[in-house]
């Protein structure tokens, strides 16, 4: 009988594989698609923010950001060397209209008593600081601007968690498991995601379809946040000279139409 088995090898299998091998347990990981080609971490823009309502979830954001800061030293390994994940520090921008305004000065409650070092603006300053930014229908906004927010390379970060998982002496095998039961483990860990109802029935898990558009602007704008419209779940994040856009698309920034 295996020791613990996870189930999925993505960003959450990999980083679970790592920290559990580190802590001395043997590990085993299931992923059915080694290409990683349906997983959700590839898709995503590879965000680290620790701009959230509940605490845990605000010192989660916290420890992801020292870790990733110290990654190269945490998962070196004798194959690879140093690795990197490409870190923009950028920060996080995000926008609410007066309707969500009360629930985010809560939440920025919360911010302070972590020392989440987030600052709190209303939304006819936005043009002073983030002046290709309309503030038309928006009540306030909270932002970063002290490098502890931003976004990294999401396969890379996927590639150093794995292969530094691999050196501790995790094993990643390729097996799709339609059964739970499938299992004989002391301890199993779904790191399905989306995909964990099909594992298990009782957990209320779903895909959600997120669409992202990739649109080259005339103008750059280096020092752009990872900008979120909380008002429709747009999420706007400029890449290398490149927005990435999640739809729906509701304000512009220059040269977008």
């Amino acid at each position: 009988m295996d020791d613990i088995v996870i189930v999925g090898g993505g960003i959450i299998g990999a980083s679970a594989a790592y920290f559990l091998s580190k802590a001395g347990r043997k590990i085993k990981v299931f992923e059915r698609d080694p290409t990683y080609k349906n997983a959700s971490f590839p898709l995503s823009l590879g965000g680290f923010r620790r701009q959230f309502f509940q605490k845990e979830n605000i010192l989660l954001g916290k420890f992801a950001k020292e870790f990733i800061f110290q990654l190269p030293d945490l998962l070196e390994t004798k194959k690879n060397g140093k690795p990197t994940v490409s870190v923009v520090p950028n920060g996080y921008l995000l926008l609410f209209d007066k309707e969500q305004a009360d629930e985010q000065y809560e939440a920025l409650k919360n911010h302070s008593s972590c020392d989440a070092k987030t600052k709190n603006i209303k939304a006819e300053e936005l043009p002073k600081v983030f002046p290709w930014i309309s503030s038309e229908g928006l009540e306030t906004a909270t932002y970063t601007d002290s490098k502890v927010e931003g976004w990294v390379d999401p396969h890379m970060f996927h590639a150093a968690l794995k292969n530094k998982a691999i050196e501790l002496g995790a094993i990643f095998e390729k097996k799709e498991i339609k059964n739970i039961n499938e299992i004989e483990a002391e301890t199993i860990i779904s790191a399905a995601g989306c995909w964990t109802n099909k594992l298990l029935s009782d957990i209320p898990v779903a895909p959600q379809k997120h669409t992202v558009f990739r649109v080259k602007c005339p103008k750059h704008i280096p020092e752009m946040p990872l900008t979120g419209d909380r008002r429709q779940g747009l999420v706007l994040s400029l890449l290398l000279k490149i927005f990435f856009g999640v739809f729906p698309i509701i304000f512009q920034p220059p040269g977008l139409s």
